[in-house]
């Protein structure tokens, strides 16, 4: 279902909850699935995401940026793809380290 939705989300351009089609109404008590409200979420946010990202583009990127109302820190990691956040051996160093940087002083880095 997760492919699924990502599909979904690309052909309707829109972040909704997955579309159950014909199930919608007794689902969601409409015919169409709503959309997330990303404007209420007020947790502080940390965005990183991959130059190279083939799943994402940076216009979707910068919409989400643009939307949430709490984001902390956003940075575009030069040469990195989807995965490299996951596998890549310069992880730790360009993401993580900074990660656990916000994690552990986080009034110096608001």
């Amino acid at each position: 279902m997760q492919l699924e939705h990502y599909i979904q989300l690309l052909h309707s351009g829109e972040f909704r909850q997955f579309d159950y089609r014909w199930k919608n109404l007794a689902r969601y008590n409409m015919t169409t699935p709503p959309r997330y409200n990303l404007e209420a979420i007020t947790i502080p946010i940390y965005i990183y995401t991959g130059k190279e990202d083939l799943l994402i583009s940076p216009i979707d990127v910068n919409r989400l940026v643009r939307t949430l109302p709490n984001v902390q820190h956003y940075e575009l990691v030069r040469n990195y793809n989807h995965i490299d956040f996951t596998y890549a051996k310069s992880a730790r160093k360009n993401v993580y380290k900074k990660i656990l940087g916000f994690i552990e002083n986080p009034k110096e880095n608001q």
